[in-house]
């Protein structure tokens, strides 16, 4: 593979060619940054594949607005067919709080494969080594900033949906994961660097992703210890939940649900989503 590499940066003096130690994503994605010299920062997970015009486009799209990030809509490649991200069918963009604001609705999605960035934007910006879903924990950071956020309707990125991947997997490993993320987001709402309005955009996503993806885990794996998983993410959480569950836009089905799993009764919980979904 390193022969495969090297060949293409012999041919173009742009290819720069790292070799480190595995370190996993973030220590690779933190070693890129630091070797980039270009002027926009784009991200290709290595099992995907973009359309051939995908860059070209952001690139018009972040001068033609005069853009910090500039993103697309996407396809799910699976084994039936494609599925396409969105229903937009022009370009939106922003400038102050509107990236916020598509962040938490999640009009903005978390990952970084879709978007080209201005390089200056990462200069104090890293991947936290250790985590999975490393672009939440960027992307959030960047949806905290008073940037401009522009977005095209179209699908310029291919998602291949494989089995056991990281966004796929169901394991009591990405629950963790999932409490990690709840914390730093929960962290974040403490800095007083943020507005009022920002703080409550962020405990909300906190307790929305956390309970989303608890649910989840619990009805499509067998989670070891779950009471304990319970037990500790009532003590995490305190009222914070129940006024989630009472003021949030939830569905009535998903709050039963979520209180259901939180009480241990997980058969019940299941039952109904066997019967009526999420």
């Amino acid at each position: 593979m390193q022969e495969i590499c090297r060949s293409y940066a012999d041919l173009d003096r742009r290819i720069n060619v790292i070799s480190k130690k595995n370190g996993g994503a973030s220590s690779a994605r933190n070693a890129g940054l630091d070797c980039a010299r270009g002027r926009y920062i784009g991200w290709v997970d290595a099992d995907d594949r973009i359309a051939s015009d995908m860059y070209s486009t952001l690139i018009g799209l972040i001068e033609d607005y005069d853009a910090d990030i500039a993103d697309s809509q996407y396809y799910q490649v699976v084994d039936n067919g494609v599925i396409k991200s969105g229903r937009e069918e022009q370009v939106v963009y922003g400038s102050g709080n509107f990236i916020m604001h598509e962040f938490f609705a999640s009009r903005m999605k978390p990952g970084l494969t879709t978007k080209i960035y201005r390089r200056e934007l990462w200069n104090n910006i890293r991947f936290p080594l250790g985590r999975n879903h490393q672009d939440f924990y960027v992307n959030v950071l960047f949806a905290l900033r008073s940037l401009t956020y522009v977005r095209t309707p179209e699908a310029k990125y291919y998602y291949i949906i494989r089995d056991k991947s990281i966004t796929t997997t169901k394991t009591s490993r990405e629950l963790r994961e999932a409490i990690y993320k709840y914390q730093f987001t929960i962290n974040l709402a403490k800095n007083n660097d943020y507005s009022k309005l920002a703080k409550t955009f962020l405990r909300n996503d906190g307790i929305s992703r956390l309970m989303w993806r608890y649910y989840d885990i619990s009805v499509n794996s067998k989670v070891p210890n779950q009471y304990v998983y319970n037990h500790y993410i009532r003590e995490m959480l305190g009222w914070s939940i129940v006024k989630y569950l009472v003021f949030s836009n939830l569905p009535l089905k998903t709050r039963i649900s979520y209180i259901l799993l939180l009480l241990d009764f997980k058969s019940v919980q299941k039952i109904l989503h066997d019967w009526f979904g999420k």
